[in-house]
């Protein structure tokens, strides 16, 4: 008669780990799901100023450098001063990020819709129509992509120092590098909402109240390690 396995009972590491499994079992189009995780890592006051004030100059800064890869046969054409538009990366990228957050949250999708235009706009006039007065560019060579370069550099380097002095936690990048980087400027944007727009109470109130229980879930596991 074949006797029953014994399996191994699990312990408090393991217990503390399974409840925060933050690279599996995620549902990318559950919006609460995917910003209780974001926002578990941006409860430090001070972190989550730097993250308000960074990611929109990382998004902005990437798009800039983005829009110097056009789609071959293309040129710009500018609306106004100040704002350009071309077939290219960035227009890609931004297109991909506006339909992820439509589908996520349909109403603060469109209402990032605007934020997102003016971003791909001004991104695409500043790489097709540099000004000389760019850090490194000059009337003979004008070029934005230094200026966007440091952009990016600063800005994500200010968001480690947030993490590492202020959060004393690894960026959610360092778990789930996809979600994090598509998250952020939504994150932010829905925040926006939230603070100064009341949006959707009581979904701000579960994402805060999941985001507790990851830090909590998280905060033992590291004790435990």
């Amino acid at each position: 008669m074949a006797t029953a396995r014994k399996t191994r009972s699990q312990g408090p590491v393991d217990e503390a780990r399974s409840h925060i499994s933050p690279k599996t079992g995620t549902n990318h189009l559950d919006v609460e799901e995917e910003l209780a995780f974001y926002s578990s890592y941006h409860s430090n006051k001070i972190n989550q100023i730097i993250h308000f004030l960074c990611i929109p100059q990382i998004l902005w800064s990437w798009l800039l450098i983005a829009a110097h890869l056009p789609l071959p046969g293309t040129t710009p054409i500018t609306l106004v001063k100040g704002l350009a538009i071309q077939p290219s990366l960035a227009l890609a990228w931004m297109v991909v990020y506006e339909g992820y957050y439509l589908v996520l949250d349909p109403v603060g999708g469109l209402t990032y819709l605007p934020v997102g235009i003016l971003s791909y706009l001004t991104a695409t006039y500043l790489a097709t129509s540099p000004p000389s007065w760019l850090p490194f560019s000059t009337p003979a060579q004008p070029t934005a992509q230094p200026f966007a370069w440091t952009v990016f550099a600063l800005a994500w380097i200010a968001q480690f120092v947030g993490h590492g002095f202020f959060e004393h936690r690894a960026p959610a990048l360092t778990d789930n590098l996809v979600s994090a980087l598509v998250l952020a400027p939504f994150f932010v944007h829905l925040e926006f909402l939230f603070t100064f727009f009341n949006y959707k109470p009581d979904l701000h109130k579960k994402i805060k109240n999941r985001a507790g229980l990851r830090i909590r879930d998280m905060n033992r596991a590291a004790k435990l390690k």
